[in-house]
C-alpha cells in the first residue's frame, strides 16, 4: 500500500499512541471447580500473552514506519529542509529574545552623547560650585543604533518569509512523496482501524 509521507506521519503518531490493553493483575479469581480454574487461568495467559505480542509488534511497526519515513526524508530533501527550518526558528527565538533585553534599554534610553554631555555638564558645575555636586547617576543606553534596529528588522522579515517558503516546501513534498508499507504493517494497521 503507498501512502504520502503526511499520511505516514499520522500514522506513525496514531500507532505510539494505540493503547493495546495487558491484563495487569496477574490474578484470576474464582469460585469454580478445579477444572474451570485451570480453563480459567489458561484464557487468561492466553489472553496476556496475546496482548503482550500485539504490542511487541506495534513497537517493531512503529520503528520500521519511522526508518521508512526517515529514507524517504532523506531521499526527497526533506531533512535538509526540516534542518534549515530548524536553524531559522533557532535565530527567530535569538532575536525575538535580544529585543526583548533590549526594548527596556530603548524605552528608557537617552542619546549617548546626550549622556556624556549632561555628565560634563555636571562635572562644570560641580567644579566651580562643590555644593551643588551631585552622586553619579546611573545610565541605560541602547547599544543598538537606529540603523542596526532597521537591520536587525529587515533582517527577521527574510528570515519568516524564507521559513514560510520552507514550510510551504516541506508540506508540498509531505504530500508528494510517497512510500510503500509492509503487507503485514497494512494487515496490522487494518485489524486497529487506522487505516480502511
Amino acid at each position: 500500500m503507498k501512502i504520502s509521507l503526511n499520511k505516514a506521519n499520522k500514522l506513525r503518531q496514531a500507532l505510539e499512541s494505540l493503547a493495546i490493553p495487558i491484563p495487569t493483575t496477574g490474578v484470576v479469581r474464582s469460585t469454580m471447580l478445579p477444572g474451570n480454574i485451570r480453563k480459567a487461568v489458561e484464557e487468561a495467559r492466553e489472553i496476556m500473552n496475546k496482548a503482550g505480542e500485539k504490542n511487541a509488534e506495534k513497537l517493531m511497526f512503529v520503528k520500521i514506519i519511522r526508518r521508512i519515513i526517515d529514507d524517504a526524508n532523506h531521499e526527497s530533501g526533506i531533512s535538509v529542509i526540516l534542518g534549515d527550518i530548524a536553524a531559522i526558528e533557532r535565530c527567530l527565538a535569538f532575536g525575538k529574545a535580544f529585543e526583548r533585553d533590549q526594548s527596556y534599554s530603548r524605552s528608557s534610553a537617552a542619546d549617548v552623547e546626550d549622556i556624556i554631555n549632561a555628565i560634563e555638564h555636571a562635572e562644570k558645575i560641580a567644579a566651580a560650585k562643590p555644593e551643588l555636586a551631585q552622586p553619579p547617576k546611573n545610565y541605560t543606553v541602547s547599544l543598538l543604533t537606529e540603523e542596526m534596529k532597521k537591520e536587525d528588522t529587515e533582517g527577521m522579515k527574510r528570515f519568516k518569509l524564507e521559513l514560510e517558503e520552507l514550510k510551504e516546501k516541506r508540506n508540498e513534498l509531505n504530500h508528494s512523496t510517497h512510500i510503500e508499507l509492509p503487507k503485514d504493517m497494512v494487515e496490522f494497521l487494518r485489524e486497529f482501524s487506522l487505516i480502511k
